[in-house]
Parts: C-alpha cells; sequence; structure tokens
C-alpha cells in the first residue's frame, strides 16, 4: 500500500509536547527543587532541540475483516484481545501508521540527563500519534489506537504493520527484534468506526469481551 507521509513543524508540537512533558515529569509541583529539575530539563532539551524531527505516515483501507480478537487489514493478520470489544458490523475500514520524533538519545551524559531526554522523545512522540490521527480523512470516527504493546497486541506486529506501509520513508528502522530506530516511534492502527463505536475504558466494568480471553477472568472464575 502507498503511504501517506505528513511532515509536522514544531509549530505543531512544541506547546503540547511541553504540556506532556510536565504532567508526566511533574516539575510543575513548585518549590526550590523542582526550579532546579525544571532549569536542568530546559538544558537538555536545548541539546537535542536541533534532533526533533516530527513525521508520520499511514495507509486506509477498506480492505479489513475483522472477527473476535483476530483482524485482517490488507491481507496482512493481527491478534489482540481487545478487538473482541470492536463490533465487527461498526467499522468501515482501517488505518495503519508510524510516527518518529527523532533521536533523542544521548551519549556521555548524566543518567538524569538521559532520563530528560527520554521523556522528552517521549511527549514528542505521544503528541504526534494525536496529531497524525487528526490528519486522516476517516468516514466514521476513529476507534482506540490499538498497535504493538498496546491493549495485549504482541510487539513483534510491529514488522506486519511495515508489512503494509513503508516506514523506511519517514527513516524508521525495525530491527530484528521488532525495536524500532529511532527508538521514539510509534506504530498502531486505527479502525474507522461507525458513529455509535464507544472507545474502550480501562475498567472492567466497560469491557465488552468474552471471560476465555481474559486472564483475569479466568483466575476469577477458578476461585
Amino acid at each position: 500500500m502507498k503511504g501517506n507521509v505528513e511532515i509536522f513543524t514544531r509549530e505543531e508540537c512544541d506547546g503540547p509536547a511541553e504540556k506532556f512533558f510536565r504532567r508526566i515529569s511533574g516539575i510543575d509541583q513548585g518549590g526550590e527543587k523542582f526550579k532546579s529539575i525544571a532549569a536542568s530539563a530546559e538544558k537538555v532539551f536545548g541539546t537535542i532541540e536541533e534532533r526533533i524531527n516530527p513525521r508520520g505516515i499511514y495507509g486506509y483501507t477498506e480492505n479489513v475483516e475483522l472477527a473476535g480478537r483476530r483482524a485482517v487489514i490488507e491481507g496482512v493478520k493481527f491478534d489482540c484481545p481487545a478487538f473482541e470489544q470492536v463490533n465487527c458490523e461498526s467499522v468501515y475500514g482501517a488505518a495503519v501508521y508510524f510516527v518518529t520524533a527523532g533521536d533523542f538519545h544521548l551519549d556521555g551524559f548524566d543518567v538524569i540527563d538521559q532520563v530528560y531526554a527520554d521523556m522528552w522523545g517521549t511527549a514528542y512522540a505521544e503528541i504526534l500519534r494525536g496529531l497524525l490521527r487528526d490528519r486522516i480523512a476517516f468516514r466514521g470516527i476513529p476507534s482506540n489506537d490499538f498497535g504493538p504493546g498496546l491493549f495485549g497486541m504482541n510487539v513483534t506486529q510491529t514488522r506486519d504493520i511495515a508489512g503494509i506501509i513503508d516506514p523506511s520513508l519517514i527513516d524508521i528502522e525495525i530491527k530484528a527484534s521488532a525495536m524500532m530506530v529511532p527508538v521514539k516511534s510509534c506504530a498502531g492502527i486505527y479502525f474507522d468506526a461507525t458513529p455509535d463505536y464507544r472507545q474502550l475504558g480501562n475498567e472492567c466494568q466497560d469491557c465488552r469481551g468474552i471471560a476465555e480471553s481474559c486472564s483475569l477472568c479466568e483466575i476469577r472464575q477458578s476461585r
């Protein structure tokens, strides 16, 4: 499938990424200690700023089959327990994607500086997922973001997404272990769902899956 490459401006990313960073780092708690942490985090940002290169690629298709915990997209099979909670009759199609924020790795720096760099990278990568979703022309509404490492999908399925669209077009390399380089990259799947689609929560009371596929349900039933 031919992928659509999307380039994101720093103006789009910087503000939301900074808010995300502040939330996960806790630097807004106040006090001299956190002022010092904030200053260190800003110094690290200055070191990595030129490496920030936010890009994405996605492909959309109506060639989708969904049954239980399995989906077939463009002939490629995916397995995810949470798929059971998606009504197969409420899906128009699917979009698969990759995003990358750039290289945030620091060599020769203190461990704490490396941690700040990693957190900055996480912030940009997370923001990019939402920005890319908003650029996809869905017929209905986007589902939850399903992908390797999310909702129980095996991380090795990163390679399967790469079998549909080519991440090398935005300079993402997938290693034999399925790890992506640059590390601050993400891959995923959005189903194009009808307007009555209900976003999946994390609570058991919101679950529409079946007990046979849930290890927690199996534990409860054995008691």
